[in-house]
């Protein structure tokens, strides 16, 4: 799915503090589209925050949100919106470290 040596796929769950987000994979009734983002950003993830009414939430359907959701971005950036996603969304990035095997 990625595009270069240096990026990876991995799930929402696996980002780690550090990694830059290029874009997310998004799963289209079986076929997959890459979706790249135009200002790639260093993530912070961190757990959901239930009842934040920001628009990246506001995005979520409800089966998005009977899912474990991630949190992968939560500042100025787009308004303050979180890039709030599920855990098992596959995001595209390149790596702070190396990662255990």
């Amino acid at each position: 799915m990625a595009n270069n040596v240096s990026e990876q796929t991995i799930p929402a769950a696996d980002i780690r503090k550090g990694d830059t987000v290029l874009g997310f994979i998004l799963d289209m009734g079986g076929r997959q589209e890459r979706m790249d983002h135009s200002d790639p950003y260093v993530a912070d993830p961190q757990a959901d925050k239930p009842g934040c009414q920001c628009p990246g939430h506001e995005s979520l359907t409800d089966e998005d949100r009977a899912k474990r959701l991630v949190v992968l971005y939560d500042g100025a950036r787009w308004d303050y919106a979180c890039d709030v996603m599920t855990a098992d969304t596959l995001v595209i990035i390149t790596q702070e470290g190396p990662r255990p095997l």
